[in-house]
């Protein structure tokens, strides 16, 4: 299937950003208080064994919040950049479109304008 056309409701893709950053401050702060919560949990077991143990899989787990966060900030960034695109595609497009209306328009005069071909009816 070929796409032919793009429709991009950005005031929704604007929403749906800024309320998967809010999410992602949250991953961001759920991970600070794991961290805290471990290292907590690890000061208060008495038996060396056990507290290593303990310390051992809190290490392992520590920056799994900090890394989903990241992600989650270079999505946002890549989906934020898009839209970017896509507007200044959109505007550029919009430009294209009124020059080349403005060239038809302009085809019945005396001299072509400039960019077309006189004689055919064609934009470079």
């Amino acid at each position: 299937m070929t796409m032919t056309s793009w429709s991009i409701q950005i005031d929704g893709v604007r929403a749906v950003l800024a309320s998967v950053a809010t999410d992602g401050e949250a991953l961001t702060a759920a991970g600070a208080a794991f961290d805290a919560a471990s290292a907590s949990a690890v000061a208060t077991v008495a038996a060396p064994t056990v507290s290593a143990a303990l310390r051992s899989a809190m290490d392992e787990r520590e920056d799994v919040a900090d890394r989903m966060a990241a992600t989650v900030r270079r999505a946002v960034g890549g989906a934020s950049d898009a839209t970017t695109a896509y507007l200044d595609g959109d505007e550029e497009m919009a430009a294209n479109a009124t020059a080349r209306a403005s060239a038809v328009d302009a085809w019945n005069r005396s001299a072509p304008p400039a960019g077309v071909d006189h004689g055919i009816w064609r934009v470079r």
